[in-house]
């Protein structure tokens, strides 16, 4: 099903734990909310930022398919 990605906010922040300095300066990490149903998925586990919206997307998209 397709989605219209104007529904969804993208927020970006940086990642914790193991990494080094590169995990603690740059923001990766990508946060995907549905605006009219408050869902939201995260996407942390690549160092890319496409990766991390693709999967934080896929995910809030497959949630709200679930509901």
């Amino acid at each position: 099903m397709k989605y219209d990605i104007s529904e969804f906010r993208f927020e970006w922040y940086s990642g914790t734990g193991k990494g080094g300095q590169h995990r603690n300066k740059h923001q990766n990490c990508c946060r995907c909310i549905h605006e009219p149903t408050g869902i939201v998925a995260n996407g942390t586990s690549s160092r890319s930022r496409e990766d991390n919206k693709k999967n934080a997307y896929a995910v809030c998209c497959a949630y709200r398919d679930w509901e």
